[in-house]
């Protein structure tokens, strides 16, 4: 059976799109039920937003790509796993209080490892600034080794091969000591988007393929994605279903003086189908995740009174540091994120979308037309990843990925210092690429 693919340049923006309004829903008709008056503001800039996103990424991927001269692993992967391993046993001690043999127990006590974390975070608090630097400094090598290791496996020898899975699983267990669910939410999307680009590569080369072709060139991917999904689940089941016995009762935004808003376990689908009690709890956590942002997106658009945080407010490591080197600790508290917090939606444990982060800085206003820029390189480095085999591309195509995956719930590119440093690097590293091969081409 021979399958075509006439519109695979567009498959992206259509899965983001998707996505979505897939979240949005679960939002509307979820397990929870959240006390939003602005539904029409809510929407139309939700919607103008997507639309802009839309039309950049529409714009590049109408472009011809980019040719680029290719791009050796192997130097990166060798600095990407020296740089994985030495982190794991530096960092895990300092952030966890465990070494990373210590793996096992953790797996067994998933919540008493994720209190150890908050617990030792507060004991070193102040201290970690080193460990933090060099994660950030080498994160665009550990980044490039997942990416370029998985994209290029098999014209990879059977070192750099164990260097890749040495890399990834080092990331897998300094996600179990820490107890927490970010490690293995980055790793599968980054699977998910290089299955893309192998997929959509292979259609490119063929002008028919069959869906067993299509299989085997992304079954690298495939294959980490499937493992990846499993051990996410499990854990993410495992961990919230041990907090159920602590808390029988999901609510978010909790206070001495506010019950927060709480999942309803009787839930019409969860009736329905006879979902049990345990399960309950980890279904609505998971449509937590997944929507809870809107809401904080939904209170942040009735604040108005826009007062820029100029250039700071985007990303709190960067205000943090503004307000160490400055002493001034008042220009975030400006802030769309830090005003919630009178709200009783706290930045620093709910979510509310990537958007106000965003707005921080430009406004609401000034919003869409940073989605219509995201979206032309959203565009573009799909465009040179697929029909240039540019790997530089594909490494900051999965990182607009996690960019856009983590959408519904905050800005993670921008609040998380080792991803943010990892797409300014190879954004430059690509263009610069883009600009030599013109330049090249105009000679």
């Amino acid at each position: 059976m021979r399958a075509k693919f006439p519109n695979i340049e567009r498959l992206p923006i259509r899965v983001v799109l998707l996505y979505v309004a897939v979240t949005f829903f679960i939002f509307i008709f979820g397990p929870f039920e959240w006390p939003v008056d602005n539904w029409a503001s809510v929407i139309a800039f939700l919607a103008l937003s997507m639309a802009c996103l839309w039309v950049g990424f529409r714009y590049e991927i109408a472009r011809a790509p980019s040719e680029c001269t290719a791009i050796d692993p192997r130097w990166i992967i060798i600095l990407g796993s020296v740089a994985a391993v030495a982190l794991l046993f530096v960092a895990a001690p300092v952030y966890t209080g465990k070494t990373p043999w210590q793996v096992f127990d953790a797996l067994r006590d998933p919540g008493g490892a994720y209190s150890a974390l908050q617990d030792q975070l507060e004991l070193t608090s102040g201290t970690r600034d080193p460990i933090a630097l060099a994660r950030i400094l080498t994160w665009p090598f550990v980044f490039g080794a997942i990416v370029l290791g998985i994209v290029q496996w098999a014209q990879l020898s059977a070192t750099f091969r164990l260097l890749v899975v040495v890399v990834l699983l080092s990331i897998l267990i300094l996600s179990v000591l820490r107890g927490t669910d970010r490690e293995n939410a980055d790793l599968l999307i980054i699977t998910l988007s290089l299955c893309a680009v192998l997929g959509a590569r292979q259609i490119v080369l063929h002008e028919g393929v069959s869906i067993g072709s299509l299989m085997h060139a992304a079954r690298y991917p495939l294959i980490a994605t499937f493992v990846l999904l499993i051990v996410t689940a499990t854990l993410f089941v495992q961990r919230k279903q041990e907090r159920l016995v602590d808390a029988p009762n999901l609510c978010l935004a909790q206070s001495e003086r506010d019950p927060g808003i709480c999942a309803d376990f009787e839930y019409a689908p969860f009736v329905l189908f006879g979902v049990d009690e345990r399960y309950r709890f980890a279904a609505s956590m998971a449509a937590a995740y997944l929507s809870q942002g809107y809401y904080g997106l939904s209170l942040a658009l009735d604040l108005g009174d826009f007062q820029s945080t100029w250039g700071i407010g985007h990303a709190p490591f960067v205000a943090a540091l503004y307000t160490r080197i400055t002493g001034d600790d008042e220009l975030y508290t400006h802030s769309y994120t830090y005003r919630l917090r009178d709200l009783g939606w706290s930045d620093q444990e709910q979510w509310s979308t990537m958007f106000p982060w965003l707005a921080n800085d430009i406004s609401f206003a000034g919003v869409p037309i940073l989605m219509l820029l995201i979206g032309l390189g959203f565009g573009a480095s799909w465009r040179d990843a697929v029909f240039a085999n540019d790997d530089r591309a594909a490494i900051v195509f999965a990182i607009f990925c996690i960019m856009l995956g983590y959408l519904p719930a905050n800005s993670q590119i921008t609040l998380v210092p080792d991803h943010y440093f990892a797409l300014l690097v190879w954004l430059s590293l690509w263009l610069c690429a883009r600009s030599r091969s013109r330049r090249a081409e105009a000679v």
